[in-house]
């Protein structure tokens, strides 16, 4: 099998994605219009990501990722 279908209810949920780049930014809208709580890990992201974490709707943590930067508390 090489896809896994998966449906997830994450409306209030935190996500993190490691990655600031074009398909960072079309995970991040997908995950948004699911309602999730997105923090993007990534030394720099992509303008539309940028546009959205100054718009507050994501939070983006300008770093390399380490496991122990995820597990930091949100917004």
């Amino acid at each position: 099998m090489d896809y896994l279908p998966v449906f997830l209810r994450l409306q209030r949920q935190k996500v993190v994605v490691v990655g600031g780049g074009t398909v960072a930014s079309r995970k991040v809208s997908a995950l948004l219009k699911a309602g999730a709580q997105v923090t993007v890990i990534a030394p720099a992201v992509h303008p539309q990501l940028s546009a959205q974490a100054t718009r507050r709707e994501l939070r983006h943590v300008a770093a390399p990722f380490s496991p122990s930067i995820s597990m930091m508390p949100s917004r």
